[in-house]
């Protein structure tokens, strides 16, 4: 496959990439990983489990499945007719486009890649870091944030690849995989996101590392899903050094609670939040967050707010400043904010709240509904809460290789 204009990796090294590649993604579903602590503790208090010597590469929850649109029955509650099938594979077996960092040209050879001009379905497989320039004269950043169009994959080819100084958006399109990326230093202060998804759905965020660690810059959130947002997958990604990590809807308004109805529907699996001010704050959707660490958290673990409906299961939180300390601090799980929000639901089931933060007495549910469970199957992925510690600090993140999904 040809594409005018751009330079492209020597035919043997892209051979040898795709091979290398696809020889990781014939091994079955558990790939090495390399392992990491979190600065400043023992990640492994309460651990009930060895830590494994693999790392699962696998898709769950709610970017397996689709919408069939409307209801079929007349009802007027907006709720989606969810299907199990039509989620996401991005670039499925197509053969992938190699975007080497060390070429001259490199971040334009993925921004021509990433776009709608290069229809996919298409794989990228970035190779070393990507510097994202800043904006000229300190003009519009949008530039910094780059755009990958629908049924794309990008994947980063080591532990090492992925981008410096900007991010990437999904907007308004849909059937996208971003998987093993670092993505950090943003070139300025809360005017972007590290991964931005608007109006998207059937998105897989997966083994990626991301902050704003390098004190030039913040990014807005470290991934910001809102706008009618639907059908997505977060999963054994690093969220670490930031203030707020993310939000789940883009604001209070009764615009956007008529916009988000019924849509929403994401999934946090095995992810790791350490040195963030919040977790996930969740408006209006409906959130599965499974298998989850929390470890040196400022302010709040998760926030369900806005009549969202939020699952918390087999999670672990460590050294979450408890509730009540400032005004600025809900303690592990909270309905309360300090905005005019009106309180969302959480349904709680098998989580360990280190004592140090309160065993559970700085939980502050308003109102806990009924127990629901999510309409995707994952017990063949469920850790016990007590194995999250030592299982999500060596898996979560960036690894030396991934197996492309086909």
């Amino acid at each position: 496959m040809y594409y005018g204009g751009v330079a492209r990796a020597p035919f043997a090294d892209r051979t040898v990439m795709f091979l290398a590649l696809l020889a990781a993604g014939c091994g079955g579903d558990l790939n090495s990983i390399r392992a990491r602590l979190p600065t400043g503790g023992d990640a492994a208090v309460g651990s009930d489990s060895s830590v494994p010597k693999d790392c699962p590469y696998r898709l769950i929850g709610y970017a397996t499945m689709s919408d069939l649109g409307g209801e079929p029955d007349g009802g007027s509650d907006a709720a989606p007719t969810l299907l199990l099938d039509g989620g996401v594979s991005g670039g499925g077996a197509s053969t992938p486009v190699i975007v080497d960092a060390a070429d001259a040209d490199a971040l334009d050879q993925f921004k021509m890649y990433a776009s709608d001009k290069m229809p996919g379905p298409l794989t990228i497989v970035i190779k070393g870091m990507l510097t994202v320039p800043p904006t000229p004269d300190g003009g519009d950043t949008g530039g910094e944030s780059i755009r990958v169009s629908s049924n794309k994959t990008v994947v980063g080819a080591n532990g090492n690849s992925g981008f410096f100084g900007g991010g990437l958006a999904m907007t308004r399109v849909s059937n996208v995989i971003v998987r093993n990326l670092v993505i950090g230093r943003p070139n300025t202060d809360g005017d972007i996101d590290a991964i931005h998804i608007e109006a998207s759905h059937q998105i897989w965020i997966d083994h990626c590392d991301l902050s704003s660690n390098n004190g030039t810059g913040t990014y807005d959130g470290l991934i910001d899903i809102s706008d009618q947002s639907d059908f997505v997958t977060v999963s054994w990604t690093h969220y670490h050094d930031h203030q707020d990590s993310g939000l789940v809807g883009r604001s209070d308004s009764s615009a956007a609670a008529a916009e988000d109805a019924g849509k929403e529907h994401v999934t946090y699996d095995h992810d790791l939040f350490t040195n963030v001010k919040t977790g996930p704050r969740v408006r209006f959707g409906t959130v599965h967050v499974l298998n989850s660490y929390f470890y040196t958290v400022a302010s709040y673990g998760v926030a369900s707010t806005d009549g969202a409906n939020v699952r918390i299961e087999a999670s672990s939180f460590r050294d979450v400043t408890p509730a009540g300390q400032t005004d600025a601090n809900f303690g592990p799980v909270t309905t309360i904010l300090d905005s005019p929000a009106t309180a969302g639901y959480v349904d709680l089931v098998n989580n360990v709240i280190n004592p140090a933060d309160g065993n559970g007495q700085n939980v502050v549910p308003t109102a806990q509904i009924v127990p629901w469970l999510p309409p995707y199957s994952y017990t063949d992925a469920l850790d016990s809460a007590g194995s999250v510690p030592p299982l999500v600090t060596n898996c979560a993140g960036t690894g030396d290789s991934v197996p492309i999904p086909n």
